[in-house]
């Protein structure tokens, strides 16, 4: 049986079919090429396709290389099979082999394999019930989620408001001429004369700013030869 990557992996696939296959329908029914957009989420679509086609085959070959590995653990440990010939070796009596090594029965396996996706009708989470007063779950193994989630973040609103942006050849800084008192209107009599009134005027200065961020990777070689390769690439 399939794990529940897998599973996932193959609803997301058939998914990205559906959203492909509806643009090629559009497209056909219209009797029409496809506009650019369109061509542009196809040729993702089928990119995304492809990646989740090599997860799955991945995901797949690792899960049946376990169990073949498991068999042949079971097979070199000498495990007995408490039921009949043929039947899967999940069906044996692993509650019965559970209560002689609990209580250390004469006998009893040294040793209980705790499985992260373990067959049978045995749940280890019980060790993380109520009733438990030790650290029982450290028994219990942990697993790693293969995809990588990015969260949200906060956006600047003064960018979304079209703020003028000023861009320099050189970096130099800018002397921006600004008013800092407008002029006031008054009033005056039918022979009078209106009194002046001027703007007061400064100025700002704004230097150039660089914004950024550089992420380091490491790089791996499977021997010192390539290694040297690449640094000789890279002068």
């Amino acid at each position: 049986m399939a794990s529940e990557v897998v599973k996932r992996l193959r609803d997301r696939r058939l998914q990205v079919w559906e959203e492909a296959k509806k643009i090629a329908t559009d497209a056909a029914g219209e009797q029409r090429a496809m506009t650019p957009d369109e061509q542009g989420r196809w040729d993702i679509a089928q990119e995304e396709m492809t990646k989740l086609d090599e997860r799955i085959r991945s995901s797949l070959d690792a899960e049946k290389r376990a169990k073949d590995a498991d068999q042949a653990f079971d097979d070199l440990s000498g495990r007995k099979k408490d039921v009949a010939a043929g039947a899967p070796a999940a069906q044996r009596d692993m509650t019965e082999e559970i209560r002689k090594w609990a209580r250390g029965e004469q006998g009893a396996p040294k040793a209980l394999e705790i499985r992260r996706q373990a067959p049978g009708p045995v749940n280890y989470r019980i060790l993380t019930g109520p009733n438990q007063t030790g650290s029982a779950s450290a028994v219990i193994p942990t697993d790693f989620y293969d995809q990588l989630i990015a969260y949200l973040i906060e956006v600047s609103g003064i960018m979304q408001c079209g703020p003028t942006v000023l861009n320099t050849g050189g970096g130099e800084t800018l002397q921006i001429p600004r008013a800092t008192v407008h002029t006031t209107a008054t009033s005056a009599g039918q022979a009078a004369a209106l009194p002046t009134a001027d703007p007061t005027f400064t100025q700002a200065t704004l230097g150039a700013i660089k914004f950024g961020v550089m992420l380091q990777v490491a790089q791996t070689f499977d021997s010192v030869a390539d290694a040297a390769d690449f640094e000789l690439q890279g002068a």
